[in-house]
């Protein structure tokens, strides 16, 4: 099974948040590259976190996603 959907990536029109840590090193470029194969994809970068956003910025976490659901149309 195949898990890489970059070729579908072009017909999600939906509003699309791709969030990663500012220390996820590891991920930043794939992240980068989803937010610009999606349409309309906002990408942000949580300073002072890793991977784990939820558990090293739970507040600035809940902000950015309280605040793309309020804004995103």
């Amino acid at each position: 099974m195949s898990l890489d959907f970059s070729g579908s990536m072009n017909g999600i029109s939906c509003p699309t948040l791709i969030l990663h840590g500012e220390k996820d090193k590891a991920n930043s470029k794939a992240a980068a590259e989803i937010a610009g194969r999606i349409k309309n994809a906002k990408l942000q970068v949580i300073g002072c976190s890793g991977h784990a956003v939820n558990i090293d910025a739970p507040e600035r976490l809940a902000e950015i996603i309280h605040t793309f659901t309020v804004t995103a149309e």
